[in-house]
């Protein structure tokens, strides 16, 4: 009787002990994840920081014209306030990178630095987004007033206002399709107007001449197409073509226009090969 109490107890250790080091491998790991996703914050922050001083460099010594690459950091924002500023900023304008768009994105994340020279960012957008890096950086001086933007395709640009301009289905644009869509509460019709917007980029795009535009065969070619709020990275609306290791292809082309006020439409070509995984449209919104 005795034994069997012993090995009762032995076991119903040994237990414990396999569920207490269960446990601590688990939480072990957890605080190993923890540490790498703030180190990659903190990563982050102190490419912002690098980027702005390259960027503040260029600005101070450009007299006409330049450019300069930019490497990260991935989807953060390049803005400038001379109103509604944020904190760091106090009263002075100030020349911020941060990872959402907003005084309010730069609150919680991000790097301002003061300016004394007027700046401004890109088109009518009011910001450089740093989507799809590495990117070059444009940066003209135009008596005393720094503009500063993505270099843009204009054979991209092009095509991205045919595409919003060509009529598409009766008496409607693409552009005024794509809002219609956006404000459709109905979830069929709108599912059947994303199919026709999806039909209708394929074949424009499909057919239009990419060899001569970028020397490259069409299944050479990757591209996305996407529609979005200012302030939010996520899209509404959004299509792409590509392989796996999309990631890591080569950006060759990009166009961004206002849709309306509060929206912008995007369009990327990229080069790498395309394979049998073929064209998908991503669920709508976040």
């Amino acid at each position: 009787m005795k034994n069997k109490k012993g090995v009762e107890f032995i076991g119903g250790h040994t237990i414990n002990i396999l569920i207490a080091i269960l446990v601590l491998i688990v939480l072990v790991y957890l605080g190993v994840q923890l540490y790498n996703l703030i180190l990659k914050q903190d990563e982050k922050l102190k490419y912002a920081e690098n980027t702005l001083e390259l960027i503040i460099d260029v600005i101070n010594a450009v007299e006409d014209k330049a450019d300069k690459v930019i490497l990260n950091p991935e989807a953060w924002y390049l803005l400038y306030f001379d109103s509604q500023k944020p904190k760091q900023c106090g009263n002075r304008n100030c020349l911020c990178i941060c990872e959402n768009n907003g005084a309010e994105g730069c609150n919680k994340k991000g790097v301002c630095k003061n300016m004394d020279k007027e700046i401004e960012l890109g088109t009518d957008l009011g910001y450089v987004s740093f989507r799809d890096v590495p990117l070059t950086l444009v940066f003209i001086n135009e008596e005393g007033v720094i503009k500063i933007n993505r270099e843009e395709s204009e054979d991209t640009q092009r095509i991205l206002e045919e595409l919003l301009e060509k009529q598409v289905y009766s008496d409607k644009n693409l552009r005024e399709f794509i809002l219609d869509y956006v404000d459709e509460e109905d979830e069929k019709k709108k599912t059947e107007k994303r199919k026709k917007i999806i039909g209708f980029i394929d074949n424009y795009l499909e057919n239009i001449d990419l060899l001569s535009l970028f020397g490259l065969k069409l299944e050479e070619i990757s591209w996305s197409f996407q529609v979005r709020e200012y302030k939010d990275v996520d899209p509404i609306f959004y299509l792409r073509y590509f392989r796996e290791g999309y990631d890591s292809h080569k950006m060759i082309s990009s166009s961004v226009l206002k849709l309306d006020e509060n929206k912008i439409i995007e369009l990327y070509f990229y080069e790498g090969e395309l394979s049998s995984s073929g064209r998908i449209g991503v669920s709508d919104g976040p």
